[in-house]
């Protein structure tokens, strides 16, 4: 049986972490509206760069074109997977308000009304 070192499994999540990156930014993007889509987009501003970056360094024919790219894509996946937890967590608390939350200065008669 042959077991991953920490070295390999480090490998192996830094190259999984670019296509889960494109997956998850599109993701977002689509999915996302307001200022939740801008933080799901604000990888982007490090990003593109790179990807303008590598993409000229390949047509030079530097021999590590996607080395910056590679590095920065577990950051910006960790960053997008923070968006969308703390996402689903403002979204779950505004969820488990009850009516005995609502200010103070609202008449009784709307606290029963649907919005």
């Amino acid at each position: 049986m042959h077991w991953l070192t920490a070295d390999q499994l480090i490998g192996e999540l830094v190259a999984l972490a670019g296509p889960a990156y494109v997956f998850l930014q599109i993701l977002m993007a689509m999915r996302y509206r307001g200022r939740w889509r801008l933080a799901a987009l604000a990888p982007l501003l490090i990003m593109v760069p790179l990807a303008a970056h590598a993409s000229l360094a390949y047509a030079a024919g530097a021999p590590g074109w996607p080395v910056l790219l590679v590095l920065a894509a577990p950051v910006a996946f960790a960053g997008l997977l923070l968006v969308g937890i703390v996402k689903s967590s403002a979204g779950s608390l505004a969820a488990r308000r009850t009516p005995l939350d609502r200010p103070k200065n609202m008449a009784s008669k709307d606290i029963g009304r649907r919005q």
